[in-house]
């Protein structure tokens, strides 16, 4: 028995047949559903009314909220993983970019049209739609849109209609002048961004609305700089020196954007990109938390390891570390509230490399067993990240990726991120094979985690983690 081909747009095709079954309206803005070329990116319209019902239609057909239209209103973005392909819903309630509405909502729903079983624009908002959406957005007309937009020209000369949709909004001359010249505009993409600019101009001075929403989103900029609640999640990558985090972190880093979802990268490491710069405070005051005479001991060199200090050496080195520690810290603090913060309150997915959680290891590359419980006590003061994940790798590989570390070092480093694993409940992520393999294994395990915690922090409920067994506390091989 031959398997049934599915249709590449079933999903679609599925959550648009139960809006239609519970009378959610909505309109397509640019794709045609009868097309039997997989769609990407799924532009619909829906009543500002009606949103909840479709949130929850959403999200029994599986898709997770990534964007809630913070910083830019009326706008929705939810995405599906359907067997390593991402479906992305550009959900609007207005016709609008950036806060500027330039076609009336309730007046396109109401004169929806349905074709092929599906709700569409009629052909009239249907060619303002999409010509305002290709002048504003792209500052161009596109060439996958030129030959419809063409098409559709035809419907200019229904002037009443046309006039009735643009004169609120101030746009007739506008309309008037690209429909005039279309082929010019469409070759001449300098004209179409001259045009961009005065369409916005005439959008804020006709309508107070998009005034208000242009001083919404702007005002929600500078805001969000200074305080506000968390609506982003920050995902930090840790792992002992060649277990492949830059490789690791780009990897994912593009096939996060190449999903749709937009990311931000910081440095959390404690021995780098420092924006206080207190290295030169610690390097004049001497201030180091590692003992001088466990060289020797780290390298091989001698077989016994060097006893506690005494006296006036022990305060002395004890000052020293203290007052590193509390510099550090001060350095750490200072990062997340002017490197982090900002951004989880944009709702941003934030991407770390390293994290303060790297000096339980020791002191960079050295591995320390003395102020361990002070180090731990410095870790309980600074946020959890969201999502942790260890990246480790076989003691071969690493050591090929780095053979400057020795045996011991390397030993002490992946037995530490181990723990730190199991501590916080890290992920563990095995880079021993190809960025490929490792790549899949994030999508299968943390991915999930990751959209359930986007969409958990933009409704403000706790996220409730997929009951698959994402986590893997034990180390890769260790």
């Amino acid at each position: 028995m031959e398997k049934m081909i599915q249709h590449p747009n079933t999903t679609y095709r599925n959550l648009l047949a139960d809006l239609h079954e519970a009378d959610v309206q909505y309109a397509l803005l640019r794709d045609d559903m009868r097309t039997d070329k997989p769609i990407r990116d799924l532009d619909i319209l829906v009543s500002r009314k009606q949103m909840a019902a479709f949130d929850s239609f959403a999200a029994s057909h599986g898709f997770y909220l990534i964007k809630d239209g913070y910083l830019n209103p009326c706008k929705r973005v939810y995405l599906k993983m359907e067997e390593g392909t991402p479906l992305i819903l550009d959900v609007h309630t207005e016709v609008i970019f950036r806060g500027l509405v330039f076609l009336d909502s309730k007046k396109a729903l109401a004169n929806r049209q349905r074709v092929g079983g599906f709700y569409r624009l009629a052909p009239e908002e249907f060619l303002i739609s999409l010509l305002f959406h290709n002048v504003l957005a792209k500052k161009r007309i596109q060439q996958k849109h030129a030959s419809l937009l063409f098409d559709l020209m035809m419907y200019a000369k229904n002037q009443q209609v046309l006039h009735a949709h643009l004169k609120p909004f101030g746009l007739q001359k506008i309309f008037e002048e690209l429909t005039g010249q279309f082929e010019q505009m469409y070759k001449q993409p300098a004209l179409v961004r001259e045009i961009a600019k005065r369409t916005q101009k005439k959008l804020i001075r006709r309508k107070f609305a998009n005034r208000w929403r242009v001083w919404q989103i702007a005002a929600r900029e500078k805001k969000v700089k200074f305080f506000g609640k968390k609506r982003g999640i920050i995902v930090t990558f840790l792992g002992p020196d060649g277990a492949g985090k830059s490789t690791t972190i780009d990897a994912i880093r593009d096939r996060l954007k190449d999903i749709g979802v937009s990311n931000k990268m910081a440095y959390l490491g404690p021995w780098g990109g420092s924006i206080l710069n207190l290295q030169t405070i610690i390097s004049l005051l001497h201030l180091k938390p590692y003992r001088d005479d466990y060289k020797a001991f780290d390298k091989g060199r001698i077989a016994k390891k060097p006893g506690p200090l005494k006296g006036m050496q022990n305060v002395r080195f004890q000052t020293r570390s203290v007052l590193y520690y509390a510099l550090l810290l001060f350095e750490m603090a200072t990062r997340w509230l002017v490197l982090v913060l900002p951004l989880l309150r944009q709702g941003r997915l934030v991407l770390s490399d390293r994290y303060f959680y790297d000096i339980l290891t020791g002191y960079k590359n050295k591995p320390i067993d003395y102020h361990v419980k002070l180090r731990q006590r410095l870790c309980s003061f600074y946020p959890k990240p969201d999502v942790g994940i260890v990246l480790d790798a076989s003691p071969e590989v690493i050591y090929a990726r780095k053979p400057q570390l020795t045996e011991k070092q390397l030993q002490q480093s992946r037995r530490v991120y181990a723990e730190i694993a199991r501590e916080y409940g890290f992920y563990v992520l095995d880079t021993s094979s190809t960025v490929e393999d490792t790549l899949a294994d994030f999508e299968e395990r943390i991915l999930p985690e990751i959209l359930v915690r986007l969409d958990g922090r933009k409704k403000n409920i706790v996220a409730q983690i997929p009951e698959q067994p994402l986590r893997n506390l034990e180390p890769a091989r260790l």
